[in-house]
């Protein structure tokens, strides 16, 4: 896979004050065109580049089948994820979401088109979608970080954003302090797609874009509404995934 050597080539022409330092360390030290974050913040991601489902794209280790698709029945077509979840990404996550280094997204975005290139032909896709934030968290933290690293992906494969057809009727708990059934439980139901904008999506080929793939619930549960509203096909990138068991 090629996707590694696109994120470390940049390093072979290192350039001076024109880039900036780390986005994460803020080291002053030499970064790259493709991506803004120093050789050491990117070596310590746990890049997928082998091994994963085919369906959903969580690591498989030492199993031939992957046990979550048994259990799910899910609506998109496939997902792709850059990373596991280690500490380092959660850490670059943790920090973007909640410690208002909302900067970081663009590094992470960044890599995220980068994987999107290497899993995903442009030219079969036709717009991106953002995981909505209800209007009252996006109000508490001021920015949707899904829209964030889609602007980026945007830009890399040149297609266009809709974050306007697709939205969040309310806030919920977070899924990260769930079991696996209640995170299906905690996200059913809560999407919607606004009327004015569904025929912008009609026939078209979605790319749905989010931070974190747990079980799926929330990319499913998105991707169900899209494909009822009369999206043709929809396939899902996010930054981090768990493994087999996680």
């Amino acid at each position: 896979m090629g996707v590694l050597n696109n994120i470390w080539n940049g390093f072979l022409g290192l350039v001076y004050p024109e880039v900036e330092g780390c986005l994460y360390c803020e080291v002053d030290e030499l970064v790259t065109d493709e991506v803004q974050l120093c050789e050491d913040c990117l070596s310590r991601i746990n890049y997928i580049t082998d091994n994963y489902c085919e369906k959903c794209g969580r690591l498989i280790i030492d199993e031939e089948e992957c046990k979550n698709c048994e259990e799910y029945n899910y609506q998109f077509n496939k997902a792709r994820a850059v990373a596991t979840y280690n500490q380092a990404l959660s850490d670059y996550i943790y920090d973007m979401k909640y410690q208002g280094r909302q900067a970081l997204a663009k590094p992470l975005g960044q890599i995220l088109g980068i994987y999107g290139l290497e899993f995903y032909k442009r030219e079969d896709l036709d717009v991106i979608i953002p995981v909505p934030l209800a209007k009252e968290k996006l109000k508490t933290r001021g920015f949707n970080q899904a829209y964030l690293l889609a602007r980026e992906v945007s830009k890399k494969l040149d297609l266009p954003i809709n974050d306007q057809v697709l939205k969040r009727a309310v806030n919920t708990v977070s899924q990260s302090k769930l079991s696996p059934l209640k995170r299906k439980e905690n996200v059913s139901n809560i999407f919607y797609c606004e009327p004015e904008y569904v025929k912008e999506i009609k026939g078209k080929y979605v790319l749905l874009i989010d931070d974190i793939y747990t079980t799926g619930a929330t990319v499913n549960e998105c991707s169900k509404v899209l494909l009822r509203a009369g999206a043709r096909d929809v396939s899902v990138l996010t930054l981090a995934t768990g493994e087999q068991g996680q």
